[in-house]
């Protein structure tokens, strides 16, 4: 059966209500040819999804119908996984909270670093990205990104749960770290050439555990998210799904 086109709109509707789409959905809508008439999905990234039917669609709106509430698509992960991403640069910010949110993390913080080679970024895109994951891979929540922050200023208020730090060969393998976490956990990825010693002290300091994910030298994109997938198969999806 032919999956139905999703659509992100931001305020949770009202059955039998006509609703317009934010501009960057009636883009989306436009793309897949969206028309009068059509059956879509709504989601409000908060755990809503409501089906509707497309009344007017022209290049700058997009009204729709809304038919009857969803039932819970029972896609969310059973851990709540914080990814604490070392500001890196170019595309690997937003390869990291797209793919991240297909892998089922809750929440990203971009985290400012000694050795990250940007100071800022466009917090905005990346929550936009992380929207456009969330309604491409099904997800009803769309996981939060925080603004940016200073590693000292995490470490003084760290998130709650287990707490890993991804390091290098001679920390605990991560599947040892995972055997003794519990549901909601966050994991700090250095930038690219990784945390400095002081800041990797103070870490493990403020309660973050070393977990390694083996001998070989990752990229800090590709270390996020080869952790992320590792939590969801030993701890997380598919665990609960065996």
């Amino acid at each position: 059966m032919a999956r139905s086109t999703r659509l992100y709109l931001p305020d949770p509707p009202a059955v039998g209500a006509l609703v317009s789409l934010p501009p960057e959905q009636v883009r989306h809508a436009r793309v897949l040819r969206v028309g009068p008439g059509a059956r879509v999905e709504l989601f409000d990234g908060e755990g809503g999804a409501w089906d509707a039917v497309v009344e007017r669609a022209g290049r700058q709106e997009l009204t729709l119908r809304v038919a009857e509430r969803r039932a819970d698509p029972g896609v969310e992960s059973p851990l709540a996984i914080t990814v604490l991403q070392g500001l890196a640069r170019g595309a690997r910010m937003e390869q990291v909270i797209r793919h991240g949110t297909e892998l089922g993390v809750v929440r990203f913080v971009p985290v400012r670093c000694g050795r990250s080679t940007r100071q800022g970024g466009n917090v905005e895109r990346w929550r936009a990205i992380a929207r456009e994951g969330a309604r491409q891979c099904g997800r009803a929540r769309v996981p939060k990104v925080s603004e940016i922050v200073g590693l000292a200023d995490l470490l003084r208020a760290p998130p709650g749960g287990t707490l890993i730090r991804l390091a290098g060969p001679g920390a605990a393998p991560l599947p040892d770290v995972l055997a003794t976490s519990g549901d909601a956990m966050a994991l700090l990825v250095g930038p690219e050439g990784g945390l400095d010693d002081a800041e990797a002290r103070a870490a493990d300091e403020a309660g973050f555990v070393p977990a390694s994910l083996g001998p070989r030298v990752l990229r800090t994109e590709t270390a996020a998210l080869a952790a992320v997938a590792a939590i969801q198969v030993l701890r997380g999806d598919a665990a609960s799904s065996g």
